[in-house]
């Protein structure tokens, strides 16, 4: 399946009607050619440069959209310039990129060597930065989400401790006045006890 939605077709037997796969991608048409269209095109267009298909499916992105006219002045786009990251054509190289030399390179060479250019590296290394940053993130995000349970533990048991506390204290202080209130109906009962004694003891005298 994957190999299927991988696949690319050659674009003259496509332009026919006819569904063939590609062997080679021209850098020069931007298309694919298989076996029979590539040795007739090799035969007309003998300055063109082709890469292997499975060459081309693992370019980057950015290299497969690259335009093939100059868009000021509508003419083929043959250099690349990595300090401006874009193609341009002669003319381009003449009006903006006097000074570019050390950074500039051919399309043709650029993207048969693409995996191997500084560029390239370069992105991979800033690639492999991001997804460095992004392990360290979602860690200390794994950490701060640990953290935040612990603290949560902790509180609740401060507020289990804290309210356990206060019933002690309730159930102290609903003793307490237990005992004051047996403590003073006892004292009641023997005060009344008392007059009723000092009153049978005058009826008696009388």
């Amino acid at each position: 399946m994957e190999a299927a939605s991988r696949m690319t077709l050659c674009g003259i037997c496509k332009q026919k009607r006819v569904c063939c796969s590609a062997v080679v991608w021209c850098t020069e048409c931007h298309n694919g050619l298989c076996s029979e269209c590539q040795n007739n095109h090799d035969v007309v267009m003998t300055n063109h440069s082709t890469i292997t298909v499975d060459a081309y499916l693992n370019l980057p992105p950015f290299i497969k959209s690259l335009p093939l006219v100059c868009k000021e002045h509508n003419k083929k786009l043959e250099k690349y310039c990595f300090d401006h990251n874009t193609p341009f054509c002669l003319l381009c190289n003449e009006k903006y990129h006097e000074y570019c030399a050390a950074a500039v390179v051919d399309l043709d060479t650029m993207i048969p060597n693409i995996k191997s250019s500084p560029a390239i590296e370069n992105i991979g290394i800033k690639l492999k930065e991001i997804v460095g940053i992004l392990q360290k993130l979602r860690l200390d995000r794994s950490e701060n989400l640990l953290k935040l349970e612990e603290n949560r533990i902790k509180i609740k048991n401060k507020i289990e401790l804290f309210r356990k506390n206060i019933n002690e204290e309730i159930d102290n202080y609903m003793q307490d006045v237990d005992l004051a209130v047996e403590k003073t109906k006892t004292e009641i009962d023997q005060l009344l006890g008392n007059i009723v004694k000092k009153r049978g003891s005058n009826v008696r005298i009388k």
